[in-house]
């Protein structure tokens, strides 16, 4: 099941999804989907709320490394910046908040991936 398939799934956290490979955003030409992002693991480069829109990447077998990724693993989706792991078979997903320590993910774990390539925050005005 691709990620944006899967994502779907959890309709809190999908925004939109494109029709046909289309999308109505110039701002973020070429993603395949928007998702809201949870947790702190990603502060304060990515902020719980906020909407990132992603663009579907065939296979694990190139990253370019230091960039933030949406992984779609059986323990759920990860949003996280990838380094090369010391590991065969494993990348190195890292959180921007320093609280939070680097682990090894393998490959076989991981069910589809997605580029971040853009960011949304939404702030509100204390309603």
């Amino acid at each position: 099941m691709s990620i944006a398939k899967r994502l779907k799934m959890e309709k809190k956290n999908l925004v939109s999804k494109w029709n046909g490979g289309e999308n109505t955003s110039p701002q973020f030409k070429g993603a395949d989907f928007l998702i809201r992002m949870n947790g702190d693991g990603m502060k304060p480069n990515y902020m719980p709320g906020d909407i990132v829109a992603c663009k579907r990447v065939d296979g694990l077998t190139w990253f370019q490394w230091g960039k933030v990724y949406a992984f779609d693993t059986s323990q759920g989706v990860l949003i996280k910046r990838v380094e090369p792991s010391e590991r065969e078979g494993c990348i190195s997903l890292h959180s921007d908040n320093e609280k939070y320590k680097p682990f090894d993910l393998p490959a076989d774990e991981v069910h589809g991936v997605a580029l971040v390539v853009g960011i949304v925050r939404v702030e509100t005005m204390g309603v």
